[in-house]
C-alpha cells in the first residue's frame, strides 16, 4: 500500500471508530483525488478505486440511516462512478466493481439494475458468495415490490439462495459473516413461506 494510501486508511478507521463522519468523508474525499491520479498511472489496478467506492457505499447507508438524504446521494453518486471506473481493471476487480454497482442500485430501489450487476458479478466469479447474498435481496425486493405475486421472481431468489448455502460449505471460498448467514437463513425461510402460497 502506498504511503498516502495507508495515512488516509488510518485516519479514515479513527475517524469512523469515533463517529466524526465530516473528518471521515474529508479523508474519503482526498483519498478518491489521490485514487483517480494513481489510476492514471496504472489504469489496470482497479483496487483501490472499488474499495473507496464500497466506503462511499457504506457511508451512504448510513447517511440514509440518519435521514440524511442529500449526502446520501452525494455517497451514492460518488459510490456508482468510482465503481465505473473499476470495470476496466481485470476479472476480479470487475466482478467486485458489478457487485458495488448492485449495491449502489439497490439503495436506489432499482431492482432490476441491482439485479443485473450481481448477475454480471457471478457470471464472471461464480464463487462470490457476497454478490450471490445480494442478489438474494435484490430479488426479494423487487419480489415484495410486486405485490408478492411474481412467481418468476420468488423462484429466482430460491434459486439464488440455494447458491448461497452451497457456498457455504464449499472450503477455500469466502464465507458470509454470522450476522449475514442469520439475515440469510431467515429469507430463506420467508421465501418457502411465499412459495408454499403459490402451491396452495
Amino acid at each position: 500500500m502506498l504511503g498516502w494510501q495507508l495515512l488516509i486508511s488510518c485516519r479514515l478507521t479513527q475517524y469512523i471508530r469515533e463517529s466524526d463522519y465530516n473528518h471521515a468523508q474529508k479523508a474519503l474525499d482526498k483519498a478518491e483525488e489521490n485514487a483517480k491520479v494513481a489510476w492514471q498511472y496504472d489504469p489496470t489496478d482497479a483496487t483501490l478505486p472499488i474499495q473507496i467506492g464500497f466506503i462511499e457505499k457504506d457511508f451512504a447507508v448510513k447517511y440514509s440511516e440518519e435521514g440524511s438524504t442529500a449526502r446520501a446521494g452525494e455517497s451514492t453518486n460518488k459510490a456508482e462512478k468510482l465503481f465505473k471506473l473499476g470495470l476496466g481493471g481485470n476479472e476480479n476487480d470487475q466482478a467486485s466493481a458489478h457487485n458495488g454497482l448492485g449495491d449502489v442500485y439497490l439503495i436506489r430501489g432499482d431492482f432490476d439494475k441491482a439485479i443485473s450487476e450481481y448477475r454480471s458479478a457471478t457470471n464472471i466469479f461464480p464463487d462470490y458468495t457476497f454478490a450471490w447474498h445480494d442478489l438474494v435481496l435484490a430479488l426479494k425486493g423487487k419480489y415484495i415490490q410486486s405485490g408478492q405475486n411474481d412467481g418468476e421472481t420468488l423462484k429466482q431468489a430460491l434459486m439464488a439462495l440455494k447458491r448461497v448455502f452451497e457456498l457455504q460449505e464449499t472450503p477455500n471460498v469466502q464465507h458470509l459473516p454470522p450476522q449475514a448467514f442469520t439475515q440469510i437463513k431467515d429469507t430463506k425461510d420467508w421465501a418457502l413461506q411465499e412459495a408454499a402460497k403459490f402451491r396452495q
